[in-house]
């Protein structure tokens, strides 16, 4: 890494090279150009004006001391250019690696999603970079990584999100000056999923488990169905959360409180599991529900977009998107179909604005087209 001088129509400007990047910045001192050498390698050949090259020399020590703390370039401008209160601040600026250590642990709904964000990135990038390394080429190596590694288009733009997220608020603190975070892209596709229909709930109701796991994950599908909450939550409930009739317990992922009413089949089923929600780790309940679903008779066709078919062109049964997050779709769908305002549906669900709800609702066109049909316009 070098440093030098160069005059631009009678104002100077550092000049930082590196990896044959360079990092240009005005000192904010002007001078006569003819009492600048342009092609003069020492500072003092150089300027010609006493007054101008004593303040020169004060910022060419500075950056001399910067390069020596291995600063990255545009950190080595800063330094340089710094009084020396702020030589001092910059001194303390947090790494991006620290920074992004103490953003993923700070309080939050999201804390889990932002620790896991960071080690993915981590993993698959390593942790010597600093502000200025996440730059476009560094974005676009690392989504060919999470590609190749099989991440989802949503998984791809959600880690994508939060390093943004992360870089801007560093530029915001004036940690760093490096702008290509603000032309990351990620793609994001709608979500396929499906929501069971009250009759598709009834045939799991009705369904005679051939195996005690089956019929474990059965019940537990089912507890998720009837407080319409996340996995995380439903499989932790007990009898202890019943009270006066409702089921209380507070979100995981938001710590929010949710009450509602208690279905007798919800007693039912954690009554015949001995008080508790049947114990299933959650890979193992998603391998294992999609064939309780098929056994229990739900095998509509989906119909999905081209590039979520199946490669050999062969159809998608509902059954087979059937996962633990599908109980708390479901439910909150038929509510809302019956008539149930968004307001309330919202309330259990736990969703903030009207428009992320709406997307998360599967209502099929064939539903929507019949709606439609009852309308006075089309009679």
């Amino acid at each position: 890494m070098t440093h030098t001088f160069n005059l631009d129509h009678g104002t100077i400007r550092i000049i930082v090279s590196a990896d044959g990047k360079k990092y240009k910045k005005s000192t904010g001192l002007s001078i006569d150009p003819a009492l600048w050498n342009q092609k003069a390698k020492s500072l003092r050949a150089k300027c010609k004006d006493a007054k101008v090259y004593d303040a020169l020399r004060k910022i060419d020590i500075r950056a001399q001391e910067a390069e020596g703390k291995d600063m990255k370039p545009q950190e080595v401008i800063d330094y340089a250019l710094a009084g020396e209160v702020k030589k001092k601040e910059l001194a303390k600026r947090p790494t991006f690696w620290e920074y992004a250590e103490e953003w993923g642990n700070r309080p939050s709904s999201s804390q889990r999603q932002r620790k896991l964000a960071m080690r993915v990135i981590a993993r698959l990038m390593g942790k010597r970079e600093d502000w200025e390394d996440i730059d476009t080429a560094y974005f676009l190596k690392l989504q060919k990584k999470m590609e190749k590694e099989g991440f989802s288009v949503n998984y791809r733009w959600n880690i994508s999100a939060r390093l943004k997220v992360v870089m801007h608020e560093g530029f915001q603190m004036k940690y760093h000056r490096n702008t290509d975070f603000q032309e990351f892209r990620a793609k994001k596709e709608q979500t396929e999923a499906i929501a069971l229909t009250p009759d598709e709930i009834e045939l799991l109701w009705n369904y005679e488990p051939r195996t005690e796991m089956y019929r474990q994950c059965r019940d537990l599908f089912l507890i998720g169905y009837y407080t319409g909450s996340r996995f995380s939550d439903y499989s932790r409930l007990t009898k202890d959360n019943l009270h006066d009739g409702m089921i209380e317990f507070f979100q995981e992922k938001t710590d929010d409180k949710v009450v509602i009413p208690a279905s007798p089949r919800l007693v039912e089923l954690l009554e015949r599991n001995g008080g508790i929600a049947p114990q299933v780790n959650h890979v193992v309940f998603n391998r294992y529900i999609k064939n309780v679903a098929k056994e229990a008779g739900i095998d509509g066709v989906v119909q999905l977009s081209k590039n979520k078919r199946k490669a050999d062109g062969s159809a998608t049964y509902r059954w087979e998107m059937v996962s633990s997050h599908t109980a708390r779709r479901s439910l909150i769908t038929n509510l809302y179909k019956s008539g149930v305002s968004a307001k309330d549906c919202m309330a259990i669900s736990g969703h903030k604005s009207l428009s992320s709800f709406e997307r998360y609702l599967k209502i099929s066109q064939e539903q929507s087209i019949n709606k439609l049909k009852e309308n006075v316009i089309f009679q």
